[in-house]
């Protein structure tokens, strides 16, 4: 009861932060960069299209359609033109959605475009297991180095629930489809999310099971967000929220997965590796393109155009694609997010992190280290906090509500 207790309390003071921080203003004027050529940069590709929609995704996303998609990828592209005329350098490319595999060959025509325009040297990029097989994966050597598959479950009742059965396939054909992937790209993840409402601790351990016995190199266990935009829809599709049982699922995930390293609180991987599964922790500050993606810099947050037409029209008239904005976050707000930062990757080097601020971590956060130390979440080693299981659990849930909170932009 302790625990479930500090969990809502920690989840109640990000909702606050968040709701104060994130207050949208639609922009007037073009947006005045000043961008830092000794940054390195995260340029992060949004492609907004499905064929079907799940029940428990927010993002910002539209019905596929044939002739759009190609349209918004010329587009796209086109803004990566714009981006690079407003003196930005990237190394990473993080591509979500939506599905980028909603059309492989103009996904792998934009990423040469981005590759040859900047020095990236990575490319993560996410998909549905319904939009990619063997030979699709194969196109991509050489342009993808990570590819996220979001599975979410390999158990067919929640499967058939979600719609998923019957568009992507049975746990069994899942199976073999993703084992048919291992050792084409670098790293293959799996995405899996857990607390759904109908899910036991029986099905989340059969799920880490199966996806460690397909031989990934990486598996992430998202809890389930319930946004405020999704909140009926989950309901009405697995049922009441118990709300109980989130910490002993991830307690069930940490003994399940003890033999992989744990990149931090949800993100597990064979072998200890650079590629994240969270762009935003190792790039405070990144760049967005597409429809519906956002941007973090010069200490704000921005808004791309929401509305399809709007953004191809913008692109048209060589206009980035930007229409909103945040108030320029306080030092002490941008000190709260990268200490949250921080321990969600668990562990905080109290030295770097007072040079990088010119702060005394230990004062400015003197209550939230207090509270934390006083329910067995932190530990102190060395001039190092290092987060423990419980720690671990709370930064989760506190990351899930970010992720929930950024529909306070979604429905502006």
């Amino acid at each position: 009861m302790l625990k479930r207790f500090s969990s809502y309390f920690a989840q109640s003071m990000m909702q606050s932060k968040l709701k104060e921080a994130l207050k949208i203003e639609r922009l007037d004027a073009p947006v005045t960069y000043a961008t830092d050529a000794s940054k390195p940069y995260l340029l992060y590709m949004h492609v907004p299209f499905c064929h079907d929609f799940c029940p428990f995704c927010s993002f910002h996303k539209f019905k596929y359609d044939a002739l759009n998609v190609k349209s918004y990828f010329r587009s796209l592209r086109e803004e990566l033109f714009i981006v690079k005329r407003l003196g930005f350098s990237f190394d990473r490319l993080y591509i979500g959605g939506g599905t980028p595999f909603v059309d492989p060959k103009e996904l792998f025509q934009t990423i040469r475009v981005a590759k040859e325009l900047f020095d990236i040297k990575e490319v993560s990029c996410e998909s549905s297991p319904a939009s990619i097989d063997r030979e699709r994966v194969y196109e991509a050597k050489g342009l993808i180095d990570r590819l996220s598959i979001g599975v979410q479950t390999f158990d067919d009742t929640l499967l058939k629930r979600m719609g998923r059965y019957e568009r992507y396939g049975s746990s069994k054909e899942l199976q073999r489809k993703i084992e048919s992937l291992q050792g084409i790209l670098p790293t293959i993840s799996l995405d899996l999310i857990f607390n759904f409402p109908a899910q036991s601790e029986a099905m989340l351990r059969e799920d880490l099971r199966i996806a460690k016995a397909l031989g990934s190199e990486q598996i992430t266990t998202y809890p389930l967000m319930r946004s405020s935009l999704m909140k009926e829809s989950i309901k009405n599709t697995f049922g009441e929220d118990e709300g109980i049982k989130e910490w002993m699922l991830y307690q069930a995930i940490r003994d399940e997965m003890s033999e992989y390293n744990l990149n931090n609180a949800w993100a597990f991987a064979k072998e200890k590796s650079a590629l994240s599964d969270e762009y935003v922790v190792h790039y405070p500050e990144y760049v967005g393109v597409g429809s519906g993606a956002f941007s973090a810099f010069n200490d704000r947050l921005y808004v791309n155009a929401y509305s399809l037409s709007e953004y191809l029209q913008r692109i048209k008239e060589q206009r980035h694609a930007i229409i909103a904005q945040t108030p320029v976050f306080s030092p002490k707000q941008q000190v709260q997010y990268a200490f949250l930062l921080e321990l969600f990757s668990r562990s905080l080097d109290m030295e770097r992190f007072n040079a990088r601020f010119d702060i005394c971590v230990e004062k400015m956060f003197s209550i939230e280290l207090w509270w934390l130390e006083s329910n067995h979440a932190i530990r102190k080693e060395k001039g190092v906090i290092y987060t423990t299981l419980f720690g671990d659990y709370l930064c989760a849930t506190m990351m899930k509500t970010f992720y929930s909170g950024m529909d306070l932009v979604r429905a502006y």
